[in-house]
C-alpha cells in the first residue's frame, strides 16, 4: 500500500536529502509498508479529538497538539528523547511560539556579528506547530517505524546525531508529497525548482513544481536537517491519458531545436538509455495500458504528416491542446514551442486567471520525459512512450 501522505504541511527535501532518502532504503520502506494512509497523523488529531472550548480552527490546531503530545512521550525510548520532546512542545504551545522560525542560509553569503562571521539567512518560514511538532517528534513516522523499527536505528547511525532526528526525516520523506522520479531546474543559489509528474489516485495527468531549498535547512530549534517546509508549489494539470501527445510534441520541439537528425537522436538514445529499466507498474484502472497509438505513429512515420506538425508550433498553433475537466470549455492544458523553449501550460480562455507555464530548454525537456517515463501512477503504459521514441529513431535511420 505504501504510506505516502497528503498534509496541509509538505515538506521538501535537499539535495542531501534526496541522498539519503535512495541510499538508506526510506523510499523502498515507505512504499512498501501496510501501514499509514492518505492522512497526516497532525490531521488526523486535528480531525478526531475532542475540542470542548475551541472556537477557532487555530485553537482546536492547539488542542490537538495537546492530545499529541503524551501518545508521542510514549513513543520516546529514552529519557534524552522525551526531554527533547518535551522542549518542542513546551516551545511551540508558547505564547512567542510565532517568532520561531525555519532558517534557509546561505551557503556562500556571511553576516558579520560581534562574535564572528555567520552563514546569512536567506529565506525564513514561520511554523506550523501541529504539523512541525508532529514532524520533529517522531510521531509522524511512528507507526512506519513500529513496523519496520531497524530503518531509524540505522539512519541514526549513519546520518543522523539521534533517533528522533531519523524519525523526522523518515517522516519529512513521507510528507514530500512526491514521486522517486524527479529534476531540479532554476537553481538561484541554494533555491531552486523540483518537478515531478505522472498520475494522481484518478490517473489524471499532474506535473508538481515546487520551490524548495537544495542545501540542508536549520530548523526552528536550530538543528541543521536535509528537509524543510515547501517553500511555493505550483500544480498543472491535465485529464487522463496525455502522455503520448505530451512525447509527440515533446518530438516536434527537438526538430527545431536539434534539426540535425544524428545529434536529435543522441538525445533520444539518452532518453531511452536513461528509462530502459523503467517498471513504474500499472496504475489500478480497467482501461490501465489501452492507449491507441496508431494516430499518434502515424504522425512520427509520415514525413509528410511530420513536417506539417513539427512546424505548426512555430506559427503560434498548437495541436496538443485539451480539456483539463470534460465539459470546462475555459480551462485548458497546452504543450507548445516558443523560440527554443518547450512550454506546458495550464490556462483560462476567458482570461479570468493568470496561466501557470512550466518552460525548460532542451535538456531540460530531455530530463522531463526521461521523468515522465519512469514515473508512472496514470492510466498509459510506459512501454507506450519509450515505443515512440524509438520509432522516431528508426525514422532519423539511427538505433538504440
Amino acid at each position: 500500500m505504501g504510506c505516502m501522505v497528503f498534509s496541509e504541511r509538505p515538506y521538501t527535501l535537499s539535495e542531501r536529502g534526496h541522498e539519503i532518502a535512495q541510499e538508506s532504503g526510506v523510499l523502498e520502506a515507505i512504499n512498501g509498508s501496510a501501514s499509514g494512509g492518505s492522512q497526516s497523523i497532525s490531521e488526523h488529531y486535528l480531525r478526531h479529538s475532542y475540542y470542548p472550548s475551541s472556537d477557532t480552527l487555530e485553537d482546536r490546531r492547539l488542542e490537538a497538539m495537546r492530545y499529541m503530545y503524551f501518545e508521542v512521550l510514549e513513543h520516546a525510548q529514552t529519557t534524552e528523547q522525551k526531554e527533547k520532546i518535551k522542549k518542542i512542545f513546551q516551545d511551540f504551545l508558547n505564547d512567542d511560539r510565532l517568532q520561531l522560525r525555519w532558517k534557509i542560509e546561505s551557503d556562500s553569503e556571511k553576516t558579520d556579528t560581534l562574535f564572528g562571521s555567520i552563514p546569512k539567512v536567506i529565506r525564513d518560514i514561520p511554523i506550523k506547530p501541529l504539523y512541525d511538532a508532529a514532524l520533529l517528534s517522531g510521531l509522524e513516522a511512528a507507526e512506519l517505524l513500529e513496523e519496520v523499527p531497524e530503518l531509524a536505528e540505522e539512519l541514526a547511525e549513519k546520518y543522523f546525531a539521534d533517533y528522533l532526528g531519523a524519525a523526522a526525516f523518515v517522516g519529512a520523506v513521507m510528507l514530500s508529497n512526491r514521486r522517486p522520479e524527479y529534476f531540479m531546474t532554476d537553481r538561484t543559489g541554494e533555491i531552486v525548482r523540483e518537478i515531478t509528474c505522472g498520475g494522481d489516485f484518478h490517473g489524471d495527468f499532474r506535473i508538481h513544481v515546487n520551490t524548495c531549498c537544495a542545501s540542508d535547512s536549520r530548523t526552528p530549534h536550530g538543528e541543521l536537517v536535509p528537509f524543510v517546509p515547501q517553500l511555493d508549489s505550483q500544480t498543472l494539470a491535465a485529464y487522463h491519458s496525455v502522455e503520448p501527445d505530451i512525447v509527440l510534441s515533446a518530438l516536434h520541439y527537438f526538430e527545431h531545436t536539434t534539426p540535425n537528425g544524428s545529434e536529435q537522436g543522441e538525445i533520444l538514445k539518452d532518453i531511452l538509455e536513461t528509462t530502459k529499466d523503467a517498471n513504474p507498474g500499472a496504475g489500478n484502472f480497467g482501461d490501465f495500458g489501452d492507449d491507441d497509438l496508431d494516430e499518434q505513429m502515424y504522425k512520427i512515420k509520415d514525413e509528410e504528416r511530420w513536417k506539417l506538425d513539427a512546424l505548426s508550433p512555430l506559427h503560434g498553433f498548437s495541436p496538443f491542446e485539451y480539456l483539463v475537466i470534460p465539459g470546462n470549455e475555459n480551462f485548458i492544458f497546452r504543450t507548445r514551442v516558443d523560440v527554443d523553449e518547450f512550454v506546458i501550460e495550464n490556462y483560462y480562455r476567458d482570461g479570468s486567471s493568470q496561466p501557470i507555464r512550466l518552460r525548460l530548454d532542451s535538456q531540460q525537456t530531455s530530463r522531463f520525459l526521461a521523468v515522465l517515463i519512469n514515473s508512472g501512477g496514470g492510466r498509459t503504459y510506459h512501454g507506450t512512450l519509450r515505443s515512440m521514441i524509438q520509432a522516431r529513431l528508426e525514422v532519423l535511420g539511427e538505433t538504440s
